[in-house]
């Protein structure tokens, strides 16, 4: 007998065995009965059809018990719920036997409910800045898309914004209206522009307007996931931008000068791993737990929320920005790098106070509470009071901090000699 007579009689013989296995299921189907109402089993020969057909039903069934185990198996390693893809309903059509069915709802992407979500909301509290449009013909009144030059974020439900310079630019004899999120068209009343931030708070008449709430500072790092949300005439949803934070102390160095900073103005920022158009300028920055962050700037920068949260509040409370004025030029010496050890003392951390004449940068304002306090050049300032001034928080954002009329007590070091100066912080130079 050849090797494929001899293949062919093994597979006659293991579908013979098949057959028979089948038709001992199907006798004991019927002799297990034990009520008076028992099936009984025809007395007739099966068809070798009807035993195929039996056999592809039990092969199926097994399937499909095994098929649910692995897809349930899959989802909970997958981390689905699989209680929320499979709920149990009540079949309606017969309350007696309480027969409990499936219904397969459709898998949706929660993340991406998520987000939609978030954009809805968060864009509640973004408004648009266009230009007026004026004139007597109807053309000339209806606001299209491109009349928008920035965007704002809601601060108060009775009409303060927020924005930047870039998000409101100021155009000579043109002037700039809001329109908000449900396209209500709000004339603006007053601008207050915040030079230590470089934010621009914007007052129009409104009430009821929605607010969301700033991220914490120790909530943001390198990586967070957060998103741009703009406000837009086309559609329902806001424009947004989907993006991560890179570095959450970014400075901007293309020359010599940029090295200073002054203890009057922020000098670091933000930024993002993707470089967003204009059509963004003003937007607040937004982290996937509904926390403003901070508002674009453009170029892939973004004012922090905590350069002028504070200051607003305490706008609102004395109806004028109060920030504190020191007077000091200086080198953050944890960001700088090539500095002579003759200059830097070998310290890794502190401000340098220094200046440059041919940059017109004065290291101690003549006028301010650091030049009554005798802060030369060459001071390094390692403390405010007891808060170190390195690599994590510089000079400026401690002094920031402060109210006007603080005392603040400053450890400085000059030629490895260490001393402690008191100095009144005040509003303007020369008080």
């Amino acid at each position: 007998m050849s090797k494929k007579q001899r293949k062919n009689k093994k597979k006659s013989n293991d579908i013979q065995d098949m057959k028979d296995s089948i038709e001992e299921i199907v006798d004991d189907i019927y002799d297990d009965s034990d009520s008076s109402d028992s099936l009984v089993q025809p007395k007739r020969k099966t068809s070798g059809f009807a035993l195929w057909a039996i056999f592809v039903g039990l092969i199926a069934f097994l399937g499909g018990v095994i098929g649910e185990l692995s897809i349930n198996n899959y989802l909970y390693y997958t981390g689905y719920d699989v209680t929320r893809i499979w709920e149990p309903v009540q079949d309606e059509t017969d309350t007696e036997q309480q027969v409990i069915v499936f219904k397969k709802e459709e898998i949706e992407n929660s993340d991406s409910n998520q987000t939609k979500v978030l954009i809805e909301a968060a864009s509640q509290a973004v408004v648009g800045i266009y230009l007026k449009r004026g004139g007597t013909a109807l053309v000339d009144q209806l606001y299209q898309p491109r009349d928008k030059v920035g965007n704002a974020l809601v601060l108060t439900s009775d009409g303060w914004l927020a924005s930047t310079a870039t998000g409101m630019p100021q155009e000579p004899g043109k002037e700039l209206v809001v329109i908000t999120a449900d396209h209500q068209l709000l004339p603006i009343e007053k601008i207050v522009y915040d030079s230590a931030s470089q934010v621009v708070f914007i007052k129009v008449t409104a009430d009821n307007l929605k607010v969301v709430k700033f991220s914490e500072e120790s909530s943001v790092y390198p990586g967070l996931e957060a998103m741009l949300i703009g406000q837009t005439l086309e559609g329902e949803l806001a424009q947004s931008f989907i993006s991560a934070i890179d570095q959450v102390r970014y400075r901007k160095i293309n020359g010599f000068a940029d090295h200073f900073q002054s203890t009057e103005k922020y000098g670091t920022f933000i930024t993002i791993k993707d470089n967003v158009d204009k059509s963004f300028a003003g937007s607040p920055l937004v982290d996937m737990e509904g926390g403003i962050v901070g508002l674009y700037l453009g170029d892939g920068t973004v004012i922090p929320s905590y350069h002028f949260a504070d200051v607003f509040s305490s706008f609102l409370r004395y109806e004028s920005i109060e920030r504190p004025f020191v007077g000091i030029n200086y080198i953050d010496l944890a960001h700088t790098i090539g500095l002579p050890e003759s200059i830097s003392e070998g310290l890794d951390a502190g401000a340098l106070v220094f200046g440059d004449r041919e940059h017109k940068i004065v290291a101690v304002d003549p006028k301010s509470p650091a030049a009554k306090a005798n802060i030369q050049v060459g001071d390094i300032i390692t403390k405010v009071n007891d808060d170190a001034v390195d690599a994590r928080y510089s000079l400026t954002e401690i002094l920031q901090q402060y109210r006007v009329g603080d005392v603040v007590k400053l450890t400085v070091q000059n030629n490895g000699v260490v001393r402690e100066v008191e100095i009144a912080i005040t509003d303007n130079v020369g008080e």
